[in-house]
């Protein structure tokens, strides 16, 4: 959703461990420099000027998870739609990377919309605890904070399956 958090605590141990990130956020909730901070859902979201440097720095990149988070699915797909123009007017950056509100993947016009607007890759979110029963092309997340400490997310690729994660064995390293 483009949470401040992002900027603020994942980057720098992100950057620090020559990992790299994408964080979809909802173009039109980003705020302006210069101006109160916005927030979603109780917590303060990134700026346009904040999103920009943090792709510039090439540690996260910036996808697109719509530009209100409206809840009416025809609206998302039309946000859709002109999320990449908006994105790209508010902060210069190209994103070819979406990640679908409320998992609402499974509506065609959805679908159509994501295709139409050329995105390269397009994903969906479900909060919920983690569990070992893996499902194809699903990748887990945690997150630090928000929702709960003890919440994670997954991820699923919209286009094709993955391989199946396996457990390696344990090094007895940290």
């Amino acid at each position: 959703d483009g949470y401040e958090g992002v900027m603020r605590h994942a980057e720098p141990v992100l950057r620090d461990h020559g990992l790299q990130a994408i964080c979809y956020v909802i173009v039109d909730r980003l705020g302006a420099d210069g101006e109160p901070r916005t927030s979603f859902d109780s917590g303060p979201l990134l700026t346009t000027n904040e999103v920009a440097a943090m792709a510039a720095r090439g540690t996260v990149a910036i996808g697109i998870h719509s530009r209100t988070h409206a809840r009416d699915p025809r609206l998302l797909a039309a946000e859709a739609r002109s999320g990449r123009g908006a994105l790209r007017a508010r902060t210069g950056i190209k994103s070819k990377s979406y990640c679908y509100p409320f998992g609402m993947h499974g509506q065609p016009y959805m679908r159509e919309a994501v295709e139409a607007a050329h995105y390269r890759t397009a994903l969906i979110c479900e909060d919920k605890m983690f569990h070992y029963a893996p499902a194809l092309a699903t990748i887990p997340r945690a997150f630090r904070g928000h929702p709960a400490p003890s919440a994670r997310s997954s991820f699923r690729r919209s286009t094709r399956p993955v391989a199946s994660r396996r457990r390696r064995p344990s090094t007895g390293r940290p």
